[in-house]
């Protein structure tokens, strides 16, 4: 690998510590600023940059094991460099152990820390000596935020919600390779012409297990380089998404004359809103909705290359009630913000951003949305409520909470955690609840998500 890839890393990861920006949104500005020629070039990158930050928690402690100076007396260079030092040793097996110690004292020199080239050997030699001799692997085992880096009350949270053997494979999961779900736009072709062509430009493409317009890809550069990108044939959007539009989509059959006004209150990136789009075509009218235009250009940009015509797109903030839409919408989506506990798999930093205390602040702000949201639906129309969490408090308990807040009473739909399944139906005087499903990442290839269908049912 070339010297040049690693202080590529190196100025990624570094930048990350300074500005405390996503490592996902530092590494894509990197990765286009400097175009490979070899596809295994960026793949180095991005899987060195991406795995010390998710490994950051053990890498962490094995600094702490085996360097005289204490972890935070380490200056920020000089602690980036032994951070992917030793990811490269235990982590990245095509990396000889030779390779990632020179490499890794080069590029310090490079960077006039010469007089500290000992101390990073000594630190990098000592680990590999410990690795070899097979006693590193019981120190990381110590305790499962070591092993899964993953913040000690995450992992508590997570076991004591599905017990310990799941919850050990929901943690494990986040560090699964797993491929790229799209999403066909059966509008403009079909998911096999699109299969094939993406087959013919050397990606390797299967069909989707869970949604039925979806597709993984894998072995690919840029995706925004692929075969029908630009001509908007496809969308990049987890299976998991992807399949709870598709159930609500299945479940809304009732035929009336106009369109079929379809709310989204909290929509950016976009993916579900335009799914909808697709699926319903001319028969359908999107209002697609988030609270800042920074957000609702991307849903711009996503309808515009998908060519779509039937979407309107507005700056609302879901948590303020809207009187104009009250009764007014057929199917109402409401994606709220969540702690993102479903996607630590491919957005490597979220676990070490979220708190407790925030996750209430969210519990808190999800709920008024979904207050709000609920009042929008129309007689016989339907509501989603989804996260892309797999924390009940978040999800389930939330949805309990609003029909027990619904039902005016402070017991009705208590509030206790569902598992993978749908749970039992749930109904008040002018709602009911038709599917809940809590999707894990250690189950399903797909993200954690979490979705409920809830119909209002007061049709007189």
């Amino acid at each position: 690998m070339t010297a040049d890839s690693r202080e590529i890393t190196y100025r990624v990861l570094l930048e990350y510590k300074k500005t405390g920006s996503f490592i996902g949104d530092i590494l894509e500005v990197a990765l286009r600023k400097n175009q490979f020629e070899e596809k295994k070039l960026r793949a180095f990158v991005s899987r060195l940059s991406e795995g010390v930050v998710e490994r950051k928690i053990t890498l962490d402690f094995i600094i702490r094991k085996f360097s005289r100076t204490p972890l935070e007396k380490i200056k920020p260079e000089i602690l980036t460099l032994l951070r992917m030092g030793i990811y490269q040793i235990l982590y990245m097996e095509s990396v000889p152990e030779s390779a990632a110690v020179n490499e890794t004292v080069k590029l310090a020199k490079s960077h006039s820390f010469s007089s500290l080239t000992g101390y990073i050997n000594a630190v990098l030699r000592a680990v590999i000596k410990a690795d070899n001799e097979n006693r590193l692997r019981g120190m990381i085992g110590s305790s499962n935020e070591v092993r899964y880096s993953t913040p000690a009350w995450i992992c508590r949270l997570i076991t004591d919600s599905y017990g310990k053997d799941e919850g050990k494979r929901i943690l494990e999961a986040q560090f699964t390779d797993r491929p790229t779900a799209i999403r066909v736009n059966t509008s403009k072709v079909s998911k096999e012409e699109l299969a094939a062509a993406l087959s013919e430009s050397g990606v390797e493409v299967k069909s989707g297990a869970l949604a039925e317009n979806s597709l993984r890809i894998s072995g690919y550069d840029f995706i925004r380089k692929l075969p029908g990108y630009r001509e908007g044939w496809f969308s990049v959007q987890d299976e998991s998404s992807s399949y709870a539009v598709e159930r609500l989509y299945k479940h809304f059959e009732k035929a009336e004359e106009g369109k079929i006004k379809v709310l989204d209150l909290c929509s950016a990136p976009g993916g579900k809103s335009l799914y909808m789009a697709e699926l319903l075509g001319e028969k359908g009218q999107i209002i697609s909705r988030d609270i800042s235009v920074d957000k609702t250009d991307m849903i711009r940009e996503n309808a515009g290359r998908l060519g779509l015509q039937n979407i309107i797109i507005q700056e609302r903030d879901a948590s303020v009630f809207d009187k104009e839409m009250e009764d007014g919408a057929d199917i109402v989506i409401a994606d709220v913000p969540c702690s993102g506990l479903g996607v630590m798999g491919h957005k490597n930093d979220i676990k070490y951003n979220i708190t407790e205390e925030s996750i209430r602040e969210l519990r808190e702000l999800g709920l008024k949305i979904i207050r709000n949201a609920i009042r929008y639906i129309k007689p016989g129309g339907l509501m989603m409520f989804s996260t892309c969490t797999i924390n009940p408090a978040e999800n389930g308990d939330m949805l309990r909470k609003l029909f027990s807040l619904e039902a005016g009473s402070k017991t009705d739909g208590e509030l206790t955690p569902v598992t993978s399944e749908v749970s039992e139906n749930m109904k008040t005087a002018r709602f009911r609840v038709l599917e809940e499903k809590q999707l894990l990442q250690s189950s399903h290839i797909c993200d954690g998500f979490y979705y409920a269908i809830i119909e209002r049912c007061d049709l007189t």
